[in-house]
């Protein structure tokens, strides 16, 4: 599995929020992680690559998020390739495991007993969707600090 972690710092008024709020608080919270999430795995899906000769979308496909609690949640690429498309590969023979050589049944190709793969280029895909994404990110958790600053301030009155 291949994943990507993202921290919000400077949320120090989160913390006096809590204290005064702590409901209201978790709520807002609650809500800009999930929307959050929802946009890093939709731009995720956007991002990731697909190898449109072999039929292509697997990659896509196996990207999940998930809220882990109730104010963080995470996505994953949870195809087996998906850490070699987004880090590269370094050149490297392939040998077969289970026939006597490589083959593609599927379009006719038959590549021997050793292949020597040349590599290949990183596609930092997770990289990139975060960049994409981060703004709105902020704009979600600003928008939250926002709301509890108001609560507070009702409250104190």
């Amino acid at each position: 599995m291949t994943s990507i972690k993202i921290q919000i710092k400077g949320l120090d008024g989160f913390i006096e929020g809590l204290k005064q709020a702590p409901v209201f608080t978790i709520n807002e919270l609650n809500k800009a992680v999930t929307r959050s999430v929802g946009l890093l795995q939709n731009q995720t899906i956007k991002e990731a690559p697909v190898n449109k000769q072999s039929g292509g979308g697997n990659l896509r496909q196996s990207v999940k998020s998930r809220m882990t609690t109730r104010i963080s949640g995470e996505v994953s690429v949870d195809a087996k390739y998906a850490g070699f498309v987004h880090e590269g590969t370094a050149p490297h023979e392939i040998r077969p495991v289970i026939k006597q050589a490589l083959a593609n049944v599927r379009t006719n190709q038959f590549f021997g007993k050793l292949v020597r793969h040349p590599g290949t280029q990183p596609n930092p895909f997770l990289e990139r969707s975060v960049k994409v994404v981060t703004p709105r990110i902020q704009t979600l958790f600003n928008e939250a600090i926002n709301n509890v600053f108001k609560k507070i301030s009702s409250m104190a009155k």
